[in-house]
């Protein structure tokens, strides 16, 4: 696994060294009508991070933010009032069977041919619209996948999607972490370095260290007017009540607007125009 996700941030690295994006010191626009825009996402991958649910949305509640939550067709299918909690909130889709999960669907997302890749995506593009009323604009590839991105931005320009969030890192970014467009699409990076699984369950860092590092990325992106989004694990959050608005807390201080990943791709678009 270490070798394959080393391989996928050099392919991420030749990839963005194509797009031609200037840097952040370049940057001179602020788009948000803030000092900084922040998105908060959650990628909804196993029963762990269903039962955490109810408490990250009544956190979100409670300081009036809206989030960005990646939903399994299969799981919204089979146990829809688990995710009946996230009305209001945008949904990401993150595929029908999450192909290269360890329970179901072990096959890599990076194997699956054109056909296959906009079937996943399809299918779980009308469960979501059916179960939880919502059509999705954006999706995530699961995992990050990237080697299979041909495919998937194919299926996304047939489905009329808008963006896709799959992989790049604003760390590995020297243009830092603004949307840009990619094959038509919008491509939306978040801070994987900076994700609860990374930092939590692999690294194991402590959650004031991990506040630390969030905080500094914050910094970053208020001084140049950029975008901080995230991308959380609802299961990460349990037992711990109160982190993620310690997180919500630090984007506050800092002047930061909330938006989704449907709004930041958006503001980014129209700012482009």
């Amino acid at each position: 696994m270490k070798k394959y996700l080393k391989i996928m941030q050099n392919a991420a690295r030749l990839t963005l060294s194509k797009v031609g994006i200037s840097g952040y010191t370049k940057i001179q626009k602020n788009i948000w009508g803030s000092e900084f825009a922040a998105a908060l996402s959650f990628d909804i991958d196993y029963q762990e991070d269903e039962l955490a649910l109810p408490q990250i949305v009544r956190e979100m509640k409670e300081e009036l933010v809206t989030g960005s939550f990646a939903c399994i067709g299969k799981h919204v299918e089979e146990r829809k009032n688990k995710y009946l909690c996230l009305a209001g909130h945008e949904i990401i889709n993150h595929s029908y069977s999450h192909p290269f999960h360890k329970i179901i669907n072990r096959r890599e997302w990076y194997s699956l041919d054109e056909d296959q890749t906009y079937q996943e995506i399809a299918k779980a593009h009308n469960i979501l619209q059916k179960e939880l009323g919502y059509s999705c604009v954006g999706f995530r590839t699961p995992h990050f996948d990237q080697f299979n991105e041909k495919n998937t931005f194919t299926a996304l320009r047939r489905l009329h999607y808008r963006y896709d969030s799959s992989g790049y890192d604003p760390l590995y970014c020297p243009y830092g972490s603004l949307p840009f467009e990619k094959d038509r699409l919008v491509e939306v990076p978040c801070y994987r370095k900076l994700s609860s699984y990374y930092c939590i369950r692999k690294k194991r860092m402590s959650p004031d260290a991990w506040l630390n590092d969030i905080a500094a990325a914050l910094d970053k992106e208020r001084k140049y007017h950029g975008f901080a989004c995230f991308y959380f694990d609802p299961q990460d959050f349990s037992g711990k009540p109160g982190l993620l608005k310690q997180i919500i807390h630090l984007i506050k201080e800092r002047s930061g607007r909330f938006i989704t990943y449907r709004q930041a791709a958006e503001t980014w678009s129209l700012s482009r125009d």
